[in-house]
């Protein structure tokens, strides 16, 4: 086992939603809650032709807890092959491993790394790069 592996560190924050792109109406449809002057609303926004509606809400224990959990979500840095990472377990939240990034997945949201000569797919949330090792450039983030 690695003494400098930082085992104890905070997981990995939650990373927002992705844009895409959509074909016709209503294929992809967003909402969101947010607070404007003490009043919780909800929008609905069609990406495709950008409708929108706006409803006057009343606050849910979860829909609070969603406002909380965004506002700390931030997209994550991407990863490059030959990227040395730290790998959480999901179980026990340790960074108990080390793996090779081998490709970014389709997704966008998962890795395929080499962790000691096995091939495993990884959500980017339970991968951590490790600096020093790191392939991309300077200023490339």
């Amino acid at each position: 086992s690695d003494p400098a592996l930082p085992r104890f560190l905070p997981s990995q924050p939650f990373t927002p939603l992705q844009q895409s792109s959509s074909q016709y109406p209503f294929q992809d449809v967003s909402v969101d809650l947010f607070e404007e002057k003490g009043k919780y609303y909800l929008v609905l926004v069609d990406r495709y032709n950008h409708y929108e509606r706006f409803e006057k809400q009343k606050l849910t224990l979860n829909a609070k807890s969603a406002m909380c959990l965004n506002r700390s979500a931030k997209p994550p840095s991407k990863l490059n092959p030959g990227d040395l990472v730290h790998v959480q377990d999901p179980l026990t939240k340790k960074w108990a491993e080390t793996g090779t990034v081998i490709t970014r997945c389709s997704s966008g949201q998962s890795y395929e790394v080499n962790i000691n000569g096995s091939k495993r797919f990884r959500s980017r949330r339970l991968l951590r790069l490790v600096p020093e090792f790191s392939k991309t450039p300077e200023g490339e983030m």
